[in-house]
């Protein structure tokens, strides 16, 4: 079997997971709110088996098509910056959306001991970061690359990355800042950029202070600028996926629809 399509059938299994993966965290767990430590082991736990381990099942997370390791400390400076100014955009973009489809966002439980607030950075920051990225752009964009078209790949891989979060009210953030980290990794070739990108990002929602709209507009358009600068040229490929990839791979994203709407 092919690493492009092992891991198209780990997304589709992903997908399936997820509804009764949620079922049953939210029938087992009491409210968040109640048991705020109980609500921050049950999300580690659930991006480590979720994510995490089957990114592990899927190395090596690399592809003869994709740009060549470079330096890391100059681009984890490149994600650190992209993470600030993709915060200070995409923050002002989800309340204008959440107004807009009037969709309900999760509320986080307030932790009320440096115990819990440890935790809470773990859960929501640093984990996501490692896990997901481990398997969206580690494992899924690697194989999605030695499979089909790179532009296929970057618009797979930032779509199932978005969908698989099951937030509308989150929608265009996550649409964003996953379109952001595919190109991290592509251009950086290390899998240490995009979760640094995204771990700061998750990190800063959580104590991230409300902004002018200006600051918000300008971070925007600058993050506009990064992204076109590292957008690599998409040349003529012909196309790869076969037709067994490309049905698993739209039943994973009709899936992942379809957990929207219920």
């Amino acid at each position: 079997m092919s690493r492009t399509r092992a891991a198209l059938w780990a997304l589709l299994a992903l997908m399936a997971l997820r509804i009764p993966a949620a079922l049953v965290m939210n029938a087992l767990l009491p409210d968040a709110a109640e048991a705020p430590l109980a609500f921050y082991l049950a999300t580690i736990a659930q991006e480590l088996v979720m994510f995490g381990l089957p990114a592990l099942l899927l190395r090596p997370w690399r592809s003869e098509r994709m740009q060549a390791a470079r330096r890391s400390w100059r681009w984890l400076a490149v994600a650190a910056a992209a993470a600030l100014m993709a915060r200070a955009a995409l923050t002002p973009l989800t309340d204008w959306w959440v107004a807009l489809t009037e969709a309900e966002e999760a509320l986080l439980p307030q932790p009320g001991s440096v115990w819990e607030t440890v935790l809470q950075v773990l859960a929501l920051a640093i984990v996501p970061a490692l896990a997901e990225e481990a398997f969206f752009r580690g494992a899924l964009l690697t194989a999605l690359m030695d499979g089909c078209r790179r532009s296929t790949a970057i618009l797979l891989s930032t779509l199932m990355f978005s969908l698989m979060h099951g937030s509308l009210a989150g929608l265009p953030a996550h649409m964003s800042i996953g379109f952001v980290l595919t190109l991290l990794m592509l251009r950086s070739g290390r899998i240490i950029v995009p979760v640094t990108a995204h771990a700061l990002y998750n990190a800063l929602a959580l104590c991230w202070p409300v902004l002018p709209g200006r600051v918000g507009a300008v971070c925007g358009v600058l993050l506009a600028i990064l992204v076109c600068a590292m957008f690599p040229l998409l040349q003529r490929e012909r196309p790869r996926m076969g037709r067994v990839d490309a049905l698993l791979a739209f039943l994973s994203l009709a899936g992942m629809t379809a957990f929207y709407l219920l």
